[in-house]
């Protein structure tokens, strides 16, 4: 997120810029953020010690997931809060909430895969080859696949709530790996 400004401008955007630079850009903090919630334990050694504590496995995974949802949510409102007081234009809260259920997409993605592999580079390569099918026009807004709910400047509603569908199933998938995970 820091590396931003330096690729691009964050302040005196337009609806359209600050939308691009919010979903294209800010966004991907879900990736570096919920990736890695389990990478321990994929390893053997690690998990022996995991699963020998007295608290259950998705109790822990639950904690790891709300916290990172909690500083996912709270960088992206500062990072907005920062484009806003450098004049850029947006609707502030649809905006945030719309990148930050992205970042939620973005992160659960790679945490899926990576609890399916096992492997947490085939979490950031998954979440990445989406965000790669995006960029280079691959995925467009006439796809089913697209997820991007503000691209255009506004906020549409039924990708938004895609979005949220996809994500909640993404969620309960992860979570259902989690409790039949065993050493």
């Amino acid at each position: 997120m820091l590396a931003i400004p330096i690729v691009r401008s964050v302040g005196n955007l337009t609806v359209v810029l600050s939308a691009e630079c919010l979903e294209l850009f800010v966004s991907l903090i879900g990736i570096t953020m919920i990736i890695p919630i389990t990478k321990n334990e994929h390893n053997t050694e690690i998990r022996e010690i995991i699963f020998g504590k007295k608290i259950s496995y998705i109790l822990t995974v639950i904690t790891r997931l709300i916290v990172a949802f909690i500083i996912v949510f709270l960088m992206i409102v500062i990072y907005a809060i920062i484009m806003q007081k450098l004049n850029s234009e947006f609707p502030f809260w649809s905006f945030v909430i719309a990148t930050t259920f992205l970042a939620y997409f973005w992160g659960l993605l790679g945490l899926l895969m990576s609890e399916i592999s096992r492997n947490s580079i085939v979490g950031y390569l998954s979440a990445f080859g989406y965000y790669s099918l995006i960029s280079f026009g691959f995925l467009t807004s006439s796809n089913f696949m697209y997820l991007l709910p503000i691209t255009d400047g506004s906020l549409s509603m039924p990708i938004f709530i895609k979005l949220v569908i996809v994500n909640i199933v993404m969620l309960f998938i992860i979570l259902l790996i989690a409790k039949k995970e065993k050493i």
